[in-house]
């Protein structure tokens, strides 16, 4: 292999969470709990602390960037079973870790689903953060992936569910 490629391999948790309440409802709640980022206000804000500002307003410090409406995409295929993907998370605490692996980039913001099983009952999907971030084999990435795994088990929380254990570190405030 050349010296100009890198290639890492690491093991992903992934949480499959069923939360027990219907999809429409759990998507609205997890839109109040994550609001929609106001992309233009980030994009001229009068100063960085301002951006930190509006990120430490929102809930649990988790903004929603981007919606993928997976339901539309699929359903000229015959799939009528509901489905939505976002992009969240927190661009000062990326920020932090991109200052030291700009790679990080791949994984913030992160990508969260939401999908209906056979009965209309919601479940959410995620790839565990702390694994994620740590791939990069940093200290204080790994530090950051636990704390946003934090973040995560608190927004679950919101949605009524006992996070799993493998969200919690002794390490991380949330």
């Amino acid at each position: 292999m050349s010296d100009r490629v890198q290639v890492t391999s690491h093991s992903v948790e992934r949480l499959t969470v069923r939360l027990g309440i219907d999809y429409a409802q759990a998507v609205e709640r997890f839109e109040q709990l994550v609001p929609a980022a106001p992309l233009e206000r980030f994009r001229t804000p009068g100063s960085w602390q301002e951006v930190e500002s509006l990120l430490e307003a929102t809930p649990f410090g988790f903004m929603r960037y981007g919606t993928i409406d997976s339901s539309a995409l699929l359903a000229p295929s015959g799939i009528t079973r509901r489905s939505v993907e976002y992009l969240v998370g927190n661009h000062a605490l990326a920020e932090t870790m991109f200052r030291r692996q700009p790679g990080i980039i791949l994984y913030a913001p992160l990508r969260v689903t939401f999908h209906a099983d056979d009965d209309g009952q919601a479940i959410f999907a995620i790839d565990r953060p702390s694994d994620l971030f740590g791939s990069f084999e940093d200290a204080e990435l790994a530090r950051t992936g636990r704390l946003i795994d934090a973040k995560i088990a608190r927004i679950l929380g919101g949605l009524g569910v006992p996070a799993p254990s493998s969200l919690v570190h002794r390490d991380a405030a949330a």
